[in-house]
């Protein structure tokens, strides 16, 4: 059963539900290894996350009356993360719709500072940053910045508003379950809430879903998504037919040592091609995109400045009929293991 003032009472309240729900998907992408709501003994965060031998410990909070979340405000939380943090493998993540903005700044800056002395110089950097860093040592007990520095390097800040996580949870569900979303996330939920204190797994998890009728969704064979992206690579073809002299397409000696990296196995996730107007990028492009459709690679051109300014992947491509982000589309069941997914 929930325990009182717990899960139960989060779940009440979306927000937390949701982004618990949205943690468990990552679980069924096998992102990670499991996770555990209301870890006994563990009163600094409402639910855990394993990652091979890491722990990440999430503390969620809707909301402040008082607007931002300030060092003062989140004294408490801070003084639990501390005590998860006394431990080596655990990660610490703090989630609200609210701006935590002065722990936020100092939590990026951490894990990109290569020394003490980065990290001292980074708190330097304004009076409003070296302030923050005060307040923390000062509510986490801390004598020196030196030991502010690994702490802040396994803390993350997460500001998501609600509107946003509906929009996430849709998303990340359409990719993962032929089911209509909201039918699935709310299973998901009453699950979660009916499992407080169980370590959930992938496997046991899915055999759930899959008791109720539903299906794992494969965007990689689906026949609707699959002539979407046939559609729009056409009309890039179209676009690029044009690209001739005298009826002649001209290969640009450019193009041989770009298709060298995306053809090499360890080779970079992406190339970028630059160059002034009339350089010959789009000839470029051209001739990868035809070796490679013979080489049977499955591929989706997109030109940007077709489309309206997107914030992800998967709303540039949604106007397409393509359910979901090129990159999960690729890595579905049905899909080669090698994709090219160009924008230029």
């Amino acid at each position: 059963m929930p325990t009182a003032g717990g899960i139960a009472a989060k779940f009440g309240d979306r927000y937390e539900g949701r982004w618990t729900v949205l943690q468990l998907f990552r679980v069924l992408r096998e992102e990670a290894d499991w996770i555990r709501v209301e870890v006994p003994g563990v009163d600094e965060a409402e639910f855990a996350v394993g990652r091979g031998d890491a722990v990440e410990f999430h503390q969620v909070k809707r909301q402040r009356a008082e607007g931002l979340w300030t060092i003062s405000a989140l004294t408490k939380v801070l003084l639990g993360f501390q005590r998860r943090l006394a431990d080596a493998r655990a990660q610490c993540t703090f989630v609200s719709t609210e701006a935590a903005k002065e722990l936020n700044e100092i939590c990026e800056r951490a894990p990109k500072a290569e020394s003490i002395e980065e990290f001292e110089e980074a708190m330097a950097t304004s009076k409003q940053i070296a302030l923050a860093s005060r307040q923390l040592r000062d509510v986490l007990n801390l004598d020196e910045i030196r030991q502010l520095w690994p702490l802040m390097r396994r803390i993350g800040v997460e500001q998501v508003g609600e509107a946003q996580l509906v929009r996430l949870l849709k998303s990340e569900c359409r990719q993962l379950v032929a089911t209509p979303p909201e039918a699935v996330i709310s299973f998901l939920g009453d699950l979660l809430l009916n499992s407080v204190s169980q370590t959930l797994h992938a496997h046991e998890v899915w055999q759930l879903i899959r008791g109720q009728g539903w299906r794992r969704a494969e965007l990689g064979r689906d026949p609707t998504t699959l002539a979407a992206i046939e559609k729009q690579n056409d009309r890039v073809r179209r676009y690029l037919a044009d690209l001739t002299i005298g009826g002649q397409f001209f290969v640009p000696e450019e193009a041989a040592p770009v298709l060298e990296l995306l053809r090499d196995p360890g080779g970079p996730k992406a190339v970028l091609v630059s160059g002034p107007g009339g350089a010959g990028k789009s000839g470029l492009l051209r001739e990868a995109f035809d070796r490679l459709s013979e080489d049977g690679w499955p591929l989706l051109a997109l030109r940007a400045d077709w489309f309206p300014p997107s914030e992800t992947s998967a709303q540039l491509v949604a106007g397409l009929g393509i359910p979901s982000s090129p990159a999960i589309v690729d890595r579905s069941p049905g899909r080669p293991r090698r994709a090219l997914r160009r924008a230029w």
